[in-house]
């Protein structure tokens, strides 16, 4: 496996982004790992690690470049906090349109490496990084062939969030929605509107609920991961990037 660490160009600045893919063989199929409200860390990386042991060409952006954050914030658990309300301003601060612009210097960057394969791209996001999954499978409609949204984070949090992710009428990819126990951040109303958006679209997707599961059980080191429900996740991906993109 190689692992590299790539300042993408993006019309806002330089992106830092870590790349692991196999070492050989055939240009391998790009799937991006979109993070959660804390932002990148080892843990996410080891996400791309094992995705690229899976034969996948495994890019990590750190999204929040603009401002300049270069450590993992707390989780700010209590509301209010100052850890909150930083990590609360960081998540406001992505709007879906710089998303987007992001994610669009990626897939130029992929494309410009052999190592890369050009065409439909997979995503597996967390959380925050959960609900822009949607969004970009809605933005770059058929280049996004598959997405999985992990406790994703349907809830709005800023003004004029928490409706863009039910606009599903482009989107091509087959989704996989990961949901935990009593998610605060995905309650049952919001998951109730995100699947009558879906059905009306005709998206075809799967939402498996994870009892006993809490918001953040996706992703190590954190103090709610449920290492049964993880594994299940990464079944449930491997199996729906194997069919999408292999």
């Amino acid at each position: 496996m190689i692992e590299e660490f790539a300042e993408v160009e993006t019309p806002d600045g330089r992106m830092p982004t870590f790349i692991a893919h196999p070492a050989a063989g055939e240009p391998a199929p790009v799937a991006l790992v979109l993070m959660d409200g804390r932002g990148v860390r080892e843990e996410l990386r080891d996400v791309a690690r094992r995705l690229a042991r899976m034969g996948y060409y495994a890019m990590l952006p750190d999204l929040y470049y603009r401002a300049g954050v270069t450590e993992t914030l707390e989780s700010g658990e209590s509301e209010g906090s100052e850890a909150w309300n930083r990590m609360l301003s960081l998540v406001q601060s992505l709007s879906d349109e710089r998303v987007i612009r992001d994610v669009e210097a990626l897939t130029e960057h992929a494309d410009s490496d052999p190592a890369a394969r050009a065409g439909a791209i997979g995503v597996m996001g967390f959380c925050l990084g959960g609900r822009l999954s949607v969004i970009l499978s809605q933005g770059f409609g058929e280049r996004v062939a598959a997405a999985a949204a992990i406790h994703p984070g349907l809830t709005g949090v800023g003004v004029g969030e928490g409706t863009a992710e039910r606009q599903v009428d482009r989107v091509s990819a087959e989704l996989y929605f990961a949901i935990a126990d009593r998610d605060k951040w995905c309650t049952p109303d919001d998951l109730a509107l995100m699947e009558k958006a879906l059905v009306e679209a005709s998206v075809d997707h799967e939402i498996e609920h994870h009892p006993g599961a809490f918001h953040g059980f996706g992703v190590t080191g954190g103090e709610t991961y449920h290492e049964q429900a993880a594994e299940r996740v990464w079944e449930k991906v491997g199996a729906l990037f194997a069919r999408a993109l292999d």
